[in-house]
Order: C-alpha cells, then structure tokens, then sequence
C-alpha cells in the first residue's frame, strides 16, 4: 500500500525533494482516526472531570543523538497525506 501511494504522488517542481511516505505516517493516521471512532479513548482525566476532545493529537517520539523529543502532530485526524491527485 505504501509503495502505491508513493507512487500516486503528484510531481514536484525541479529542486525540491520528492515526499516518500513512511510506514509512521499510516500509522498516525489509522491512530488518529481510530480516536475519532472511539471518542472515550480521546480524553484525560482532569482532578473531578473527564475532558473529552474533538480533535486527535498525536506525539511521535523522534530520538535524536542529544536525546529524545516527542513534536504532536495537532489535528492528525483531519491532515492529509500531501500531494496526493485528487479523487
């Protein structure tokens, strides 16, 4: 699946680095809208309430020679793989 959409990617102009989509951006994605399907999962307990939210954000832990850093992809449920031809 992966090769097939690297492959429906649309071209880039001349100089700039062609996106390949990684195994991580699937699954991102399938974490993102799996928390969309089961809104009880998407929540923190805060002290006397439970804090549900309408969007999926998704940490992805990146380890670097210095350590290790963990960027969110905000709103991961609603991106879309780039440059894809449309539909």
């Amino acid at each position: 699946m992966r090769q097939e959409a690297n492959a429906s990617i649309l071209p880039v102009p001349e100089g700039e680095p062609a996106p390949k989509l990684s195994l991580n951006d699937f699954i991102i994605k399938a974490l993102a809208l799996a928390l969309q399907r089961v809104p009880a999962a998407n929540a923190v307990w805060a002290e006397d309430r439970i804090l549900r939210f309408k969007s999926s954000d998704i940490g992805v832990a990146v380890a670097l020679d210095g350590g290790l850093v963990t960027p969110v992809v905000r709103q991961a449920d609603r991106k879309s793989f780039s440059r894809f031809p449309p539909r």
